[in-house]
């Protein structure tokens, strides 16, 4: 493998080449720009007023209620037989 031009701390530089290899992303450049876009969106949110905060999670609340009121959603009786349905196809999707 050529040489990264960016040196990471060990862990981190192993974590990357997982990340390869497991064809989560097709190299290692593309690890990086994912990191440092989700760095930037994590940074703007930070910065964002509470007002401005408030807003996106009122429209994102408003979208959920639309959605249910379009019929979109499931009605889960037990919770917990529910999340344990969801943990065993996500389980089975990482193996």
């Amino acid at each position: 493998m050529a040489q990264p031009a960016l040196q990471l701390p060990p862990t981190l530089d192993a974590f990357v080449d997982e990340q390869v290899r497991s064809g989560a992303y097709p190299d290692r450049d593309a690890v990086i720009a994912d990191a440092v876009d989700m760095l930037r969106e994590h940074t703007v949110a930070d910065e964002e007023s509470d007002e401005v905060k408030l807003a996106r999670l009122n429209a994102k609340l408003q979208q959920g209620i639309d959605s249910l009121d379009r019929g979109e959603g499931i009605r889960v009786d037990e919770t917990t037989a529910y999340v344990n349905s969801v943990m065993d196809r996500v389980r089975a999707r990482l193996a």
